[in-house]
């Protein structure tokens, strides 16, 4: 669960109900690196598969094996990675889009969040 979606519930702002639709969203939109690969074209989805794959018997990340098994080099996965946060939706983003929270509202609650 979200720090922040339980603030925004405790505080009266959300439903719980709204909490789980904004998270909802917030996983639809967020890519996986491998997803973010494919659709740039670094990976093709056989790839991609066979290293999430691999991550069930293997620990380190999935860029780390990509890099590791010469299907990416380094400097294309920071690249992907750069891509991902600067696309990554976060949860007040969502809750916005839903129409849940107005951007006022948001803003007075962070201010007392943080």
């Amino acid at each position: 669960m979200s720090f922040l979606g339980r603030f925004l519930v405790e505080q009266g702002a959300i439903t719980e109900a709204q909490l789980e639709e904004g998270l909802h969203l917030q996983r639809e939109k967020n890519r996986r690196i491998g997803e973010v690969a494919v659709e740039r074209g670094q990976l093709t989805t056989e790839q991609a598969e066979a290293i999430r794959e691999r991550q069930h018997a293997d620990p380190r990340l999935f860029g780390d094996i990509a890099v590791n098994e010469r299907q990416l080099t380094r400097r294309t996965l920071d690249d992907l990675l750069f891509f991902q946060k600067i696309h990554h939706t976060y949860l007040g983003e969502a809750l916005l889009t839903l129409g849940y929270i107005d951007r006022q509202q948001y803003q007075v609650l962070m201010g007392r969040h943080y």
